[in-house]
């Protein structure tokens, strides 16, 4: 009878519906596309593609269709075709099709054939009607939507440096009205959720997922117009303005469901790339090259009318009832684009614009604090993805040009002696970020005068382009203008009154520069303060920024004083050498520490780029203080402004200072320099900060750990430095093994982590960064003690080493070494500590194989019985647990037994779990039970064999072990 029934369906014609139906994968497609570089234009299998799918990418997520009785009726069909596609409708998916359309408001038949394929990728459920598939699906659909917009996006992204192909596309979008459509579809995506269709769940899932579409439709937008594919006119402009408002004001219903973290967070991103697509559409840098080229408002490329930006002026005025700080960027772009209108040529023709004030717009702007959304947005991961999108250098010029138009608005550059603190603290806050970092130094850079009025001297006669001079001083709202400057004429105003260019013969880089090296800040240490932070931020986050300061060369007259000294006529600015001189001149007061570890993190950024320059140069000034040569330099630094400032820093439990010079010293070693200077820094940090930083007081919970885990880098990279530099091998290994004060801390830090570490497991009250940090301390002081004692293991011990002694004994306190090292592979389930702690206990077993046998008068190897059958457990536990796992764990265990085996009387008590333990190891590998080892693990366990059959108990136990398991 069956077969019969599927005879006759097939021989029944099948039902057709519309074609647009039908949609070829988009996950796939963007896969292809995604993978073709954005450097050459895609190829023709490709391109073909793009153009079959030209109405799905003009309709984009629109073309997934609401449920219509059609597509329902199509379903009783036994087969349905689409096209050239033809799909057999089976009845245990057709009744899920049915579920999922009604939930997600989709087309019958496109919800079929979601289904159907949802079925094909998810082969293991069984249960195609259970929550399990149900879910898969709905998350597939959604992955559908965001993949067909991901595919527009790339299409652009291939359009910007294209002029063929998929160019051709991308405009073929633009002329059919891509933009318009997408403008609705975001309309529709704000109001597309209601409570009383859906559960909490599902509205949940549907609220971020949906934002997540309307942030990728805010993509393609900002491409259309960022990339003058299309200009915006006054209505859509409004319509973007209308939706950044239902944004901000959270009438719509996406805003009032946005609860979880993800959707606040899209919703964010939402508001921010509309902010910037309304400012980058005013296309204020077109409207100043107007300005600067005297270009008429009829005769310039405005797309804008009179009339029309009336219009627009009273749509941005409503936001300031909102009182919301996002509205601030756009009330002040929108006071920018008045304020260059009016500086247009034939504006007084124009009436209309008397009625608006563009003052009244910067004040309300300000009231919101325009500038600290903009530093919220250059935190945002938003703006680095609109970097990405673009593809391109092009991408750096949004914010750059808004950033420096509006300081130009706001606050007239001061060129003359000093850049105010109000300035410098603007560009600091913007300097976050390598882009952001790139557009300030580059405003600095260009920022080489200052336009502004001039009164020409009565029965005077001036044309544009002449030039002036000032006969006394000019003061114009924080413009200090010296008597004697010369100024070109730009525009003549009226019959006494011209706009002029002063321009000056250094940028603002260089006057930051020459008046830190003239000192001008010493006597304000706020304005010092800023400078240093503004320049180690922008090297910070942008190394091109650290190459251009260390290479800054430039041309000065002699005869011309801008500064209050002649400057040689060629002059090159070292950069090195201005920061070295700051320390040298800062240090002699505590309460400078800040600007000085400033400085030094200035040098470190600097060691990075010119290492040997900046070595040289800071060797030669001594700014640490170490005039003396040899090791004992290290007292000069203890003595000297430096070591006072250091021990301020500790009195203000600020350690900003003692940080900066761990990082300094941690880089100096990296490098590889091993002068006085370097030795001098090495050894007063292990000596000083290292044992002394225990007992200092920590204003911030986490202050003490996080200055333990710089100094245990040090320790670190002085033992990489003693493997690479014969005099640190003498200086640091004499330190370690043989300074009790610091094996002291060594193991306070080991024993007091690890105590704590596993308190913390117990309870349920801590902190994910306090754990992490604890963690990284364990592992850390691990590493140091394996890679000493892997150091002494290549040599001849004929003296027993103080740290040898302190690893050994029974009596160190607060626990014994080797005690917390078997404790932290029993009890802690972090398997980066259990690695390092199974390793310092095989290197504990291959020294002690090697020294004289007095050393073991106490000696903890391990503690009592209990520990030995803990041990024992826990290793044989690891082994069943990480066999198809966590293999450099395994291997760890392995040379662990291997070096315990050749132990002979000092660890006997051992003896029996090394055995047991690795017979367990052989006897899952003799029954088939091995995992996914290595051939270098088998060989491994060749070697613990033969090691071990060398002892006569072996056999015995093997037997015992035979007939009754562990």
């Amino acid at each position: 009878m069956a077969s019969a029934a599927a005879a006759i369906d097939q021989a029944t014609p099948p039902k057709p519906v519309e074609e647009s139906l039908w949609w070829d994968s988009f996950v796939i497609l963007f896969e292809e596309l995604d993978a073709a570089p954005l450097s050459s234009d895609l190829p023709d299998r490709l391109m073909e593609k793009l153009k079959n799918n030209h109405a799905w990418f003009l309709n984009s997520v629109s073309s997934f269709r609401p449920p219509s009785q059609v597509s329902k009726a199509a379903l009783d069909s036994p087969q349905i075709s689409i096209g050239s596609h033809r799909l057999s409708v089976k009845p245990e998916l057709k009744e899920v099709a049915l579920r999922i359309g009604a939930r997600l408001c989709l087309d019958e038949v496109q919800s079929y054939i979601l289904v159907d394929r949802s079925s094909v990728l998810n082969k293991s459920v069984a249960d195609f009607d259970g929550q399990k598939f149900l879910h898969l699906a709905v998350l597939q659909y959604f992955l559908e939507r965001q993949c067909l917009l991901k595919c527009i996006r790339r299409i652009f992204m291939h359009a910007l440096d294209i002029t063929n192909g998929s160019r051709g596309e991308a405009m073929k979008l633009i002329h059919d009205g891509l933009e318009k459509k997408l403008l609705t579809i975001s309309r529709d995506l704000l109001s597309s959720v209601s409570l009383d269709k859906k559960e909490v769940d599902f509205i949940t899932l549907w609220v971020e997922e949906t934002l997540i579409e309307d942030n990728l439709i805010l993509d393609v937008l900002f491409l259309c117009h960022y990339c003058k594919f299309q200009t915006c006119c006054s209505e859509q402009w409004k319509t973007l303005c209308s939706l950044f408002k239902e944004h901000l004001s959270g009438s719509d219903n996406l805003g009032k469901l946005a609860a979880s973290v993800e959707a606040k967070n899209s919703l964010s991103h939402a508001k921010a790339r509309l902010l910037l697509i309304l400012i980058e559409t005013l296309d204020l840098e077109n409207l100043l090259c107007m300005v600067h080229d005297q270009v008429l408002f009829r005769q310039g490329n405005i797309v804008f009318s009179w009339s029309e930006i009336q219009e627009i002026d009273a749509v941005v005025s409503s936001f300031s009832t909102l009182g919301l700080v996002e509205a601030g960027p756009l009330i002040l772009a929108w006071a920018t684009f008045l304020c260059l209108l009016l500086s247009l040529p034939d504006s007084k023709d124009y009436n209309l614009l008397s009625e608006i004030s563009h003052i009244a717009h910067v004040r309300q702007a300000f009231e919101l604090g325009p500038f600290n959304y903009v530093l919220k947005i250059l935190h945002m991961d938003s703006l680095r993805d609109l970097d990405k999108v673009t593809g391109s250098s092009r991408g750096n010029s949004l914010l750059q040009n808004q950033a420096g138009l509006w300081i130009l608005a706001a606050s007239p550059l001061k060129l003359r002696h000093a850049i105010p603190a109000e300035d410098l603290s603007c560009y600091v806050r913007l300097s976050q970020g390598e882009w952001s970092a790139k557009c300030v130094y580059k405003f600095l850079s260009k920022m080489s005068g200052v336009t502004s009025l001039f009164e020409i001297p009565h029965g005077s006669r001036v044309n544009v382009h002449d030039t002036v001079v000032t006969r006394h001083q000019l003061n114009v709202l924080g413009i200090d203008i010296p008597i004697g400057s010369r100024g070109s004429i730009l525009r003549i105003v009226d019959s006494n009154l011209a706009l002029v260019r002063w321009e000056f013969k250094c940028s603002g880089v260089i006057l930051l520069l020459l008046h830190m090296a003239q000192s001008s800040f010493s006597v304000n240490n706020e304005e010092t303060c800023l400078a240093l932070n503004l320049f180690c931020r922008m090297m910070s986050f942008n190394m091109a920024v650290t190459s251009a300061l260390l290479n800054i060369e430039f041309l000065f007259p002699a005869q011309v004083d801008q500064i209050g000294g002649v400057v040689d006529k060629f002059t090159r600015i070292d950069m090195v050498e201005i920061i070295c001189s700051l320390i040298l001149n800062l240090a002699h007061d505590v309460s400078n520490a800040v600007s000085v570890s400033i400085c030094i993190k200035i040098l470190a950024l600097m060691l990075k780029c010119a290492p040997s320059h900046v070595i040289e140069v800071a060797s030669r000034m001594h700014i640490f203080g170490t005039e003396n040569t040899g090791t004992s330099s290290v007292l000069g630094l203890l003595s000297g402004g430096f070591a006072r400032m250091l021990l301020a820093d500790y009195v203000r439990e600020d350690f900003s200072l003692t940080t900066s010079v761990l990082d300094f010293t941690m880089q100096l070693l990296e490098i590889g320099a091993e002068n006085d200077m370097v030795a001098a820094l090495v050894v007063f940090s292990l000596q000083f900060i290292l044992v002394n930083h225990v007992h200092w007081r920590y204003k911030y919970k986490y202050s003490c750990l996080e200055l333990t885990l710089k100094l245990l880098e040090l320790m670190k990279s002085c033992t990489r430095a003693m493997h690479v530099s014969v005099k640190f091998h003498h200086i640091v290994g004499d330190i370690l093994l043989n300074d009790s004060s610091v094996h002291n801390i060594i193991c306070c830090v080991l024993c007091n982590s690890a105590e704590y570490l596993e308190n913390l497991s117990l309870s349920s009250h801590h902190e994910l960064k306090e754990i992490k940090c604890l963690q990284l301390a364990v592992c850390s002081t691990l590493d140091i003690i394996f890679s000493l004692l892997a150091d002494l293991s290549g040599e001849i011990i004929s003296s027993t080493p103080a740290f040898l002694r302190m690893l050994f004994s029974s009596a160190t306190k607060p626990f014994p070494v080797v005690t917390v090292a078997v404790s932290l592979i029993s009890s802690c389930h972090n398997p980066a500590i259990q690695v390092a702690a199974v390793r310092v206990l095989s290197m504990l077993c291959f020294v002690a194989s090697k020294v004289q046998p007095y050393i073991f008068e106490n000696v903890s190897f391990p503690a009592n019985y209990l520990q030995i059958c803990y041990l024992r457990r826990t290793l044989c536990h690891i082994i069943d647990g990480e066999m198809n796992g966590n293999e450099d764990l395994i291997i760890a265990i392995i040379v662990l037994l291997v070096y315990a085996a050749r132990v002979q009387d000092i660890v006997f008590r051992a003896k029996m779990t090394v055995c047991l333990c690795a017979i367990h190891l052989m006897c899952k590998l003799l029954t088939s039970d091995g995992g996914c080892l290595s051939i270098s693990l088998i060989e491994k366990l060749r070697t613990i064999t033969k090691k071990l059959s060398e002892h006569p108990s072996f056999s015995a136990l093997l037997a015992q072990y035979s007939s009754s398991r562990l």
